[in-house]
């Protein structure tokens, strides 16, 4: 992937609701059951992404959320609160098809007795947002300065994300963290066997140590061909006022 390219992925593409590159958290070992509140909660995601230029895309989603014991685990149920989505002008297209995307499949989330999401056995699929958001990330590669091998190498890339799920990895422990910092480092390879990295930082804070989330913050930070990208995300639960 040439470095030109690098720049435009970290820029223009990276407001793709779908297009932040995203790894699962380190793994976490949380001892003793999960006894999750049962009042209902209100869990917020915050997703920062940053374009070239400095600037970023915020997007807001807060979700009313229940947590009730299912079999051997739990079943979380919610429902979409709203959206709120912060863009420069030019991104203005992207931001309003986040606004209404409806996160459809998202609830009921499934977890263990500890109180570790447990990971779907079906797969998401594309829906109508992804295609909406591949078609104009499409436009602005073609009307922009790249050259035509460049074209086709974010093109490629547009591809990819059109054929995947729009939903990024969540954290395994979202509703059970352990307090404290841990960081993880995983290396990738790029389509023109080159080599970048994706280093993966949580923060998280409780009520009372292992138990209820307050606060969880994951970054990412992506390096390939030179080029640097930091994607932030914070997720807090708060009490249903």
């Amino acid at each position: 992937m040439k470095r030109k390219v690098a720049a435009w992925l970290t820029g223009t593409a990276a407001a793709l609701p779908l297009a932040a590159l995203s790894a699962t958290p380190p793994a976490v070992s949380t001892p003793g059951a999960f006894s999750p509140p049962e009042t209902q909660l209100v869990l917020t995601r915050v997703l920062h992404s940053p374009l070239a230029d400095g600037k970023e895309v915020i997007a807001r989603r807060s979700y009313a959320v229940r947590i009730m014991p299912d079999g051997d685990g739990f079943r979380v149920d919610g429902e979409l609160l709203g959206c709120e989505v912060e863009a420069p002008p030019p991104l203005q297209a992207l931001a309003e098809i986040e606004r209404k995307r409806p996160d459809t499949g998202l609830f009921p989330m499934r977890l263990d007795r500890k109180g570790m999401l447990v990971a779907s056995t079906t797969a998401a699929q594309p829906g109508e947002a992804t295609g909406n958001a591949a078609a104009i990330a499409s436009r602005a590669v073609e009307g922009s300065a790249l050259d035509s091998a460049e074209r086709a190498h974010a093109q490629g890339f547009i591809a990819q994300i059109r054929n995947k799920a729009a939903r990024t990895l969540w954290p395994s422990d979202l509703f059970r963290p352990e307090p404290g910092r841990r960081v993880e480092r995983q290396q990738f390879t790029l389509p023109d066997g080159g080599e970048g990295h994706i280093t993966v930082e949580i923060n998280a804070r409780t009520e009372s140590g292992p138990g209820v989330l307050t606060e969880l913050e994951r970054t990412v930070v992506t390096e390939m061909d030179g080029s640097r990208r930091v994607t932030r995300e914070e997720w807090t639960i708060a009490h249903l006022k």
